[in-house]
C-alpha cells in the first residue's frame, strides 16, 4: 500500500525511513505502521513499533522537564494554596475557594503557572467575560482544564495573531454554537476548540477511578501506547456539525497528550494519508483547517506552538484566507509544512 508522507519514502512492505520526531529524537518509520509505543525513560522518549524485533531510536541529550510536568504526587489545600497568592493571582484565587477541583489535583503545580492562568483571566475579565467562565471553572479538574483551554486559544488568537474576538459562542450550524467568531466584519473565522489531554488517555484505557490520576504525567520507565493521528480524526468528526458553508472555519485542538499530536507524523497520517486521510476527498467540505495548540512552561518562559493544516477540499466559502497566522507553520495539504 503506498503512502503519503511528509518524507520520501519508499513503497512496500519493508521500506523504511527516518524521521526527526521532536528534541532531536530520530526514530524509523515503516509505511505500514498504524500504532507505536513509547517508554519514558529519564525525561527521554524512545518510540518504537512493538511488532518489530529491531526498533532504532538515536536520542540525543535529553532535555530538562518541563515546569508543567512536574507535578507532585501528594495532593492537599496546602500545597495548591502555596502556589496561588490571593495577592498575585485574585483571579485565580477566587475562582479555587470552594472549587470541586481543589482535592482532585495540584493545579496549578507552579508559581509560574499560576501567573500564566492569571493573566489568561485577566484577559476574559477586561473583555467582562468572566461569568461566561467561572461556574465551569470551578468544577472538575476536567472541565476547569477545558474551560480554561478555550480561554488560553481566545488570548492567544487575540494577542499573538493579531485576530480579535468579535463574537463570542458564535451561532454555527443548525442550533450549536463554537467558541469564537475573531478577525473583523470583513474577513472572519469562526473557531471550534477541542480538548483532551493525558488524562482523558487514561480515562478512557482504566477507568475515572484509576489511581494514575494521583500521579504525575510521566512517570520513570512507563509504557502507554500512541495513536496521536486517531486524537485528531475525532476531533474533527465530533466538531465537525458546527461548521457552517458560508464561513471560514478553524478547529482548534488543544494539545496536552502524553507525546505530541504533531510527533510521529499524526497530523500527516489523521488528515492526508491517502485512501482514509480527514482532508482527501470532500467529507469534511465544511471545514477550513485545523490548528493544533501547546503551551509549554520552560526555563526560558512561556512558549505557545501553533500549526495550521489547511483542508484542500474544503468549500472556497470556508477556506482560511491566507493573511492569517502569518510566521506560523503551515500546511496546505501536500504533506509539507510552509
Amino acid at each position: 500500500m503506498e503512502e503519503r508522507w511528509p518524507l520520501d519514502v519508499p513503497s512496500g512492505d519493508h521500506a523504511s525511513c527516518f524521521a526527526d520526531c521532536g528534541c532531536g529524537w530520530k526514530v524509523e518509520f515503516k509505511p505500514y505502521w498504524t500504532r507505536a509505543v513509547f517508554v519514558y525513560v529519564g525525561w527521554r522518549l524512545a518510540v518504537y513499533n512493538p511488532t518489530m524485533v529491531q526498533f532504532l531510536a538515536q536520542l540525543e541529550e535529553a532535555s530538562e522537564p518541563r515546569q508543567s510536568d512536574m507535578k507532585a504526587t501528594h495532593y492537599s489545600r496546602h500545597r495548591v494554596a502555596n502556589y496561588i497568592d490571593q495577592s498575585r493571582h485574585p483571579l485565580l484565587y477566587g475562582i479555587s475557594q470552594e472549587a470541586d477541583w481543589i482535592s482532585e489535583d495540584e493545579f496549578p503545580a507552579a508559581s509560574e503557572w499560576a501567573d500564566v492562568h492569571e493573566e489568561w483571566l485577566r484577559f476574559v475579565d477586561g473583555k467582562g467575560q468572566m461569568p461566561r467562565f467561572v461556574s465551569r471553572l470551578k468544577k472538575s479538574a476536567y472541565q476547569r482544564d477545558r474551560t480554561f483551554a478555550e480561554i488560553a486559544v481566545g488570548y492567544f488568537l487575540e494577542t499573538k495573531c493579531s485576530l480579535p474576538i468579535i463574537e463570542w459562542e458564535p451561532l454555527g450550524e443548525g442550533r450549536t454554537r463554537g467558541e469564537f467568531m475573531v478577525g473583523s466584519t470583513r474577513e472572519r473565522v469562526f473557531v471550534e476548540v477541542k480538548t483532551g489531554g493525558w488524562q482523558k488517555d487514561v480515562k478512557e484505557a482504566e477507568g475515572k477511578n484509576s489511581p494514575r490520576f494521583t500521579q504525575p504525567k510521566y512517570i520513570q520507565a512507563e509504557a502507554r501506547s500512541v495513536g496521536n493521528w486517531v486524537v485528531i480524526r475525532n476531533a474533527v468528526s465530533n466538531g465537525y456539525k458546527k461548521f457552517r458553508d458560508s464561513t471560514p472555519s478553524l478547529l482548534m485542538i488543544r494539545d496536552d497528550y502524553f507525546v505530541s499530536l504533531e510527533k510521529l507524523l499524526g497530523p500527516d497520517i489523521a488528515l492526508y494519508r491517502s485512501g482514509d486521510g480527514c482532508f482527501t476527498d470532500r467529507r469534511y467540505e465544511c471545514l477550513g483547517g485545523v490548528g493544533i495548540f501547546r503551551v509549554d512552561l520552560r526555563d526560558t518562559g512561556l512558549h505557545y506552538h501553533f500549526s495550521v493544516y489547511e483542508n484542500p477540499n474544503a468549500l472556497d466559502s470556508v477556506k482560511l484566507p491566507q493573511a492569517v497566522f502569518q510566521g506560523y507553520p503551515r500546511c496546505n495539504g501536500t504533506g509539507k509544512l510552509k
